[in-house]
């Protein structure tokens, strides 16, 4: 699942192709008519140009230990710092 774009802000998730690029790695947004769409590798998500493991505050199950809110996004969506 990837976080889909509508302007102004990435508002829902959607099915999207799986990206390449791996957490740390630069990344970018692909237009598409349902959404523009991250190419990060699954698990990760674009902020601010680069791919960021995206973690679950409320799941108990992240990969790191504090989760950030990253503006733009809808709540659910969070990233290692």
């Amino acid at each position: 699942m990837r976080a889909t774009h509508f302007a102004p802000v990435f508002s829902r998730y959607a099915c999207a192709p799986i990206g390449t690029q791996q957490a740390g790695e630069a990344c970018a947004f692909t237009a598409d008519a349902a959404g523009a769409y991250a190419d990060c590798a699954t698990g990760l998500g674009c902020v601010d140009g680069t791919c960021h493991i995206r973690c679950t505050p409320l799941s108990g199950s992240n990969a790191c230990s504090t989760c950030a809110f990253v503006p733009g996004y809808p709540d659910e969506v969070s990233v290692c710092p």
